[in-house]
């Protein structure tokens, strides 16, 4: 089923070496991961005419190259194909389910022969109907694929382990017989012989892609853009607006809408915001670490996951800016993790189940629902962040007790562990107990009025 996949392009000769620095970056990751190497060789090299706004030719002529962009669709271990991508994390359409995106070289409305480069526009059902064909191909005997029905409306269940979760993604798969299997992502590693995701995904959406977004006149409004265009604008706007995210804004002002609507300005003539040579450091630095950085990080979360496919492609979707949009605001905030860990004087203090006396003031204080711990109901963990006088940090988790932000705990706990998060190290207390004021003894009785203790308490009574 794996056939090379063959790109003709035609490029604005000055735009070569963009071209290029876009293809090493797709074959430097193909290398690394045992991926199929695409390569770009050049056809031909010629003139076309400039167009001025109303398609009429000005008279001007621009240098032009025809490029053939030649690589091959990775295949999983047993043959079998990585074709789509099932989202769970939005509530499915009542009547077409849940939304599924399938991979360039596997789309369901392109004939699998041509490809669907608009020699032909009607599709038409085989005896099978998960699979189509357009009618000039139909005759050769040969199909293209189609996600079949039962992936659109069932729940995110894995076909490899049998098992249904709450998965925000499953995956679809196909050999070379045609058989089909959604699996989540655990299950996928077995697929996947030692490659990450995220590289297969890079890889198949970057090669369809890898032009498009080279500077032209454009005439019309495209369904995607360039990604480092748009990032650029997304920086830009952070600069002179700050970051403001769709969920915290009005229609219109968030960051990723304003950046759009900087794009559209420039291409009508109008001014747009004014994007700089340090707008673009900033951009391309922020899809740096997405792209080559972020990756290296252990377990992953879904929104960095996805931030890493989204980074590593070469055009975004207009509807998916908004994930692409946020990669200048993680990177602002990887930053000041950065800068916090290297002004940190924090230390591990203490040996491991050592009782410590200590006063420490509360820096952050954080309430998590969790179940309680007799199996009915919830309670509620409180996790207390404290500096002590050197600027070691120190955590209490607990659902007995809570501290406030800025107040001071005076008594003894015992150190748990030594971990370091975000590169500061920090030491984990428990069994702390405080010290009350009035009596100088430890308790950790809390009440409504603050921190008292059993015996002062049965004095007043």
């Amino acid at each position: 089923m794996t056939e090379t996949r063959a790109e003709t392009h035609e490029i604005r000769k000055e735009n070569l070496p963009r071209l290029e620095v876009r293809l090493a970056r797709v074959q430097k990751k193909a290398r690394k991961y045992g991926l199929p190497v695409p390569e770009l060789k050049i056809l031909s090299e010629g003139t076309r005419p400039v167009l001025n706004d109303f398609g009429v030719e000005t008279g001007f002529t621009v240098p032009v190259l025809e490029v053939l962009i030649t690589g091959q669709a990775p295949v999983l271990d047993g043959d079998w194909n990585f074709v789509a991508v099932i989202d769970h994390r939005i509530v499915p359409h009542d009547e077409l389910g849940w939304t599924i995106f399938t991979l360039p070289y596997w789309n369901g409305v392109e004939c699998y022969l041509c490809e669907g480069r608009g020699e032909v526009d009607d599709y038409i059902d085989t005896s099978n109907e998960d699979k189509i064909t357009c009618d000039e191909c139909f005759g050769e005997g040969r199909i293209a694929l189609k996600v079949p029905r039962e992936f659109h409306d069932e729940p995110p269940w894995c076909d490899h382990c049998d098992l249904s979760r709450d998965r925000a993604e499953t995956f679809l798969i196909v050999d070379d017989r045609g058989e089909w299997k959604r699996v989540g992502r655990q299950c996928l590693k077995d697929y996947l012989g030692g490659i990450p995701l995220h590289a297969y995904a890079m890889f198949l959406y970057d090669l369809p892609n890898i032009a498009f977004g080279l500077p032209e006149e454009p005439k019309e409004k495209n369904e995607y853009l360039d990604t480092i265009m748009y990032v650029e604008h997304v920086a830009a706007a952070v600069d002179y607006f700050g970051w403001k995210s769709r969920s915290d804004s009005d229609p219109g002002d968030a960051t990723a809408d304003i950046a759009l609507a900087s794009i559209e300005d420039a291409r009508s003539d109008d001014k747009g915001l004014d994007v700089t040579k340090a707008h673009g450091a900033v951009a391309k630095a922020a899809l740096d670490w997405a792209r080559d950085e972020l990756p290296e990080k252990d377990d992953l979360n879904d929104y960095e996951y996805n931030l890493v496919i989204a980074a590593s492609q070469q055009a975004t979707h207009y509807r998916r800016v908004g994930l692409i949009a946020s990669v200048i605001r993680a990177w602002e905030l990887e930053l000041a993790r950065r800068d916090r860990a290297d002004n940190s004087n924090s230390q591990h203090v203490g040996e491991l189940k050592e009782r410590l006396d200590l006063t420490l003031t509360v820096q952050r204080q954080m309430t998590v629902e969790i179940p309680s711990f007799n199996g009915r109901g919830t309670d509620y963990l409180k996790i207390h962040v404290f500096n002590d006088e050197d600027g070691n940090v120190f955590v209490w988790k607990t659902t007995s007790q809570r501290l406030g932000e800025g107040e001071t705990f005076v008594g003894r706990g015992t150190v748990k562990e030594h971990t370091d998060y975000e590169g500061i190290a920090q030491t984990t207390l428990t069994r702390c107990k405080l010290v009350h004021e009035p009596c100088g003894e430890l308790d950790y009785w809390f009440d409504d009025d603050g921190w008292t203790c059993l015996d002062c308490t049965k004095e007043e009574k």
